[in-house]
């Protein structure tokens, strides 16, 4: 993968999760860069744990096998799904998305008022989350995502009480798991079904010297992110 390629790409990952990135840190500052707010809340904390698994997820992205390019958004959308979900116990309702998930269920329920420690509710569910997506990664690349995981967690251990780390873990991949299997349900793995390219004058068809099949023909199937995201975004019949 070239690097315009790799920069291109992590552009796009943080644009969907850059909501998250202001979630933990933009309100947690004021113009002195004072915290103003509670540390035990999301807010009250920097955006370095998504900021090291981003630039590991590039990684993986770039060394993944068996995954159209195309097919990379399914792994950053999901990532965020979960990084912003293991947030929720410690947001305000008006900024929880929960409910505008198109078909998301089995969330484990917060346990408020006990204590998170939000850095490890983000770090357990996107090192489970990238455990699952990348089933083909390397020995190496698997040995990162868990080397990762261990070193934040052992950071935060200096500092946290053990029960609330192992709270915090378990709520994280809690919130992982079901993300994943509403991921499984998305339509994905129908992309690639059996499929006749049709004829006609202005259609595509396939091109020297390959004259490879269509990649993923059934990928606009897919179930979207937020229901009713996609609502008159067609463009119009050619006349």
């Amino acid at each position: 993968m070239t690097t315009i390629n790799l920069v291109r790409m992590k552009l796009i990952m943080y644009v969907f999760l850059l909501p998250i990135m202001i979630s933990i840190s933009l309100f947690s500052c004021t113009k002195t860069g004072e915290v103003t707010l509670p540390n035990g809340l999301p807010f009250s904390h920097s955006s370095e744990v998504l900021d090291k698994w981003m630039g590991l997820q590039i990684r993986l992205m770039r060394n993944a096998t068996g995954i159209p390019n195309h097919g990379l958004s399914r792994h950053f959308a999901y990532s965020g799904v979960a990084a912003l979900e293991s947030l929720a116990p410690g947001l305000p309702a008006y900024n929880r998305w929960t409910t505008k998930w198109n078909g998301l269920t089995g969330l484990p329920a917060s346990q408020a008022p006990v204590q998170y420690y939000y850095p490890e509710n983000v770090n357990a569910a996107l090192a489970a989350i990238n455990k699952a997506m990348f089933p083909n990664a390397s020995t190496v690349d698997r040995a990162a995502i868990d080397s990762l995981e261990a070193a934040l967690h052992e950071e935060f251990a200096q500092t946290e009480s053990s029960s609330t780390l192992s709270r915090s873990t378990d709520f994280g991949k809690a919130v992982a798991s079901a993300v994943l299997a509403w991921a499984t349900s998305d339509g994905s793995v129908n992309a690639n079904a059996p499929y006749t390219v049709p004829v006609g004058t202005g259609l595509w068809k396939p091109t020297p010297t390959g004259y490879a099949a269509p990649a993923t023909p059934y990928w606009g199937n897919n179930r979207t992110i937020i229901a009713g995201s996609t609502a008159n975004t067609n463009m119009p019949a050619l006349n």
